[in-house]
C-alpha cells in the first residue's frame, strides 16, 4: 500500500500552497489535512507536503517526526490526533 502511495505521489501534479510570507499557518491548507485525515483521503499525503515547513515552525521535532512518520505510513488516524491538536492551538 505504502508503495502505491509513492507511485501516486510521483504521478500527481504539484499544488502550490498558498504563500505565506510570515511562515505562519495555512489555516485553510491545515483544516483541508484534518478533513483528508478524517476521510482517509490519500490527498492528506500532498496537504501535509505543503504544511510540513509551516509545522515545524510550531511543533518540537519529536511530535513533528511522529507526525510526519504516521503520515508515511497512512496511519491517519494517529496523524488526525496531532493535526486536531494543532487546530485547537491555532483556534485560542
Amino acid at each position: 500500500m505504502l508503495a502505491a502511495a509513492q507511485r501516486w505521489l510521483d504521478l500527481r501534479p504539484r499544488e502550490e500552497a498558498a504563500p505565506i510570507g510570515d511562515g505562519s499557518l495555512n489555516l485553510e491548507t491545515l483544516q483541508q489535512l484534518e478533513e483528508s485525515l478524517r476521510d482517509n483521503n490519500l490527498r492528506a499525503l500532498v496537504l501535509f507536503e505543503q504544511l510540513q515547513p509551516q509545522l515545524g515552525n510550531r511543533l518540537s521535532a519529536t511530535s513533528l517526526e511522529n507526525l510526519t512518520k504516521a503520515i508515511q505510513q497512512l496511519d491517519f488516524h494517529k496523524a488526525l490526533e496531532v493535526v486536531r491538536v494543532i487546530s485547537q492551538d491555532v483556534a485560542h
